[in-house]
């Protein structure tokens, strides 16, 4: 698994750029129902307060809407 700081140094920094973009607006997010141990162990993304408000909401910047990749969550 990757840890935070790999994720944030590589894996974050295209939604960053995406984020702060002229597109932004016009784009919407998917999270996937997957468990990041070193961020949320006990949440998938798709629920987790952590991963949705903390990073991809105020770290990212992300304003759009969000979505998750399970039609049951």
């Amino acid at each position: 698994f990757e840890s935070r700081a790999v994720l944030d140094k590589i894996d974050f920094e295209p939604f960053r750029t995406v984020a702060r973009s002229d597109i932004a607006p016009r784009i919407w997010g998917m999270a996937a129902h997957i468990i990041y141990e070193d961020i949320d162990p006990s949440l998938p993304s798709s629920v987790s307060p952590v991963i949705l408000q903390d990073i991809i909401r105020n770290h990212i910047g992300f304003e759009g809407f969000l979505l998750s990749d399970d039609l049951d969550m």
